[in-house]
């Protein structure tokens, strides 16, 4: 039992499927969340038809960054990473020194189990999670990146911080055009 008693049955269920790409680790988590008492609050369905939507309508451009706000155990930072390396090769933009994807987590052990996760699903160089809270870490996306340089921000975080992380994003102008 315990808080992280649902993350520690989620990963060793990972470790004994046998998941070792994006599609295979998504699948795991997807089937692993369908036992009793193991529900997951990830982004399937409609949320992810929206996401991949929103991927498929604009393009990357060159040394932009999909931003994800509440990670959790990276189910849609691994969805968002493998569209954005597939789109990537398709309009033939070459890939930059930086992830395609950035996660924003608070919880230090679902930045571990995230982490894991992302290297698993052979990611972890298209995608990062970086500790801390979503407002703070915003300041050092635009520090890195630069402005204009968020190509989707997906807030999958406490509902109650939507609207303060939304100004910041718009006040620090990292919404790409």
């Amino acid at each position: 039992r315990g808080s992280h008693a649902k993350l520690a049955r989620l990963v060793a269920e990972m470790r004994a499927s046998g998941a070792s790409d994006a599609a295979s680790v998504l699948e795991a988590v997807r089937q692993h969340s369908y036992g009793q008492g193991q529900w997951l609050k990830v982004a399937g369905g409609g949320k992810a038809n929206l996401i991949e939507h929103a991927l498929r309508v604009r393009p990357p451009r060159h040394g932009e960054v999909a931003l994800e706000l509440g990670v959790f155990v990276a189910y849609s930072t691994i969805r968002i990473a493998q569209r954005a390396a597939e789109t990537l090769v398709s309009v033939e933009v070459h890939p930059s020194s930086h992830p395609a994807v950035i996660g924003m987590e608070v919880e230090p052990v679902h930045v571990c189990v995230a982490r894991w996760m992302l290297n698993l699903a052979g990611l972890s160089g298209a995608a990062e999670v970086w500790p801390g809270k979503a407002h703070d870490s915003l300041l050092r996306v635009g520090d890195e990146f630069g402005v204009r340089s968020a190509r989707l921000v997906f807030m999958d975080h406490r509902g109650t911080k939507f609207h303060e992380d939304l100004r910041r994003v718009e006040d620090k102008e990292l919404l790409a055009i």
